[in-house]
């Protein structure tokens, strides 16, 4: 599961964070490792990445700590290339194949695209990116009263957090509704 806090809902958007999560579709929860990485903003902006009023605003509306990891200068940053380049590593260490994320046509639309930007290659094929919206209507058109009833832990609006929790619901459906 992948997820990207960004300044722009356009597909070109700059991206502030990146995280992500390792985890198997077997009937276990767990998270096996982790990714993150607070991307620095000039380098993606004089590459023509996006960042929207709109977008500025609505991040100034949110929670200190989900703030903080955002805009604060003193966190340490990777340039886009060199996060993206260590996001690349931990693909290949841990064989992803496919990459799952909250509406694909957010989140990978905005790693594909930036990965282009800077003449790096996606970690998988377009066919292998997976919409985690859509295998929740799928689990409620199956069972129609089921709860997503798992406490979300951390930050919301944390790319990691954001992504540890949907794996984990992911998890939760696939053991509840799949599996049984």
């Amino acid at each position: 599961m992948i997820d990207c806090e960004t300044l722009s809902l356009e597909s070109n958007a700059v991206i502030a964070t990146i995280g992500a999560v390792v985890f198997k579709l077997d009937g276990e929860v767990e998270i096996l490792d982790s990714f993150y990485s607070r991307l620095t903003l000039n380098d993606q902006t004089m590459n023509g990445r996006h960042i929207s009023a709109n977008t500025f605003i609505w991040w100034l509306q949110q929670s200190d700590e989900a703030k903080n990891e955002i805009y604060n200068p003193l966190l340490e940053r990777l340039d886009a290339y060199h996060a993206l380049v260590s996001l690349q590593d931990f693909c290949i260490e841990h064989s992803i194949e496919t990459i799952w994320a909250n509406g694909n046509m957010a989140d990978c639309i905005w790693l594909r695209s930036i990965f282009k930007d800077f003449d790096l290659k996606y970690p998988v094929t377009f066919r292998n990116d997976l919409d985690f919206r859509t295998a929740k209507v799928l689990t409620e058109t199956k069972r129609p009263n089921y709860k997503f009833k798992w406490p979300k832990s951390g930050v919301k609006h944390n790319a990691l957090d954001d992504a540890k929790n949907q794996a984990i619901c992911l998890m939760h459906m696939f053991k509840d509704v799949i599996l049984k």
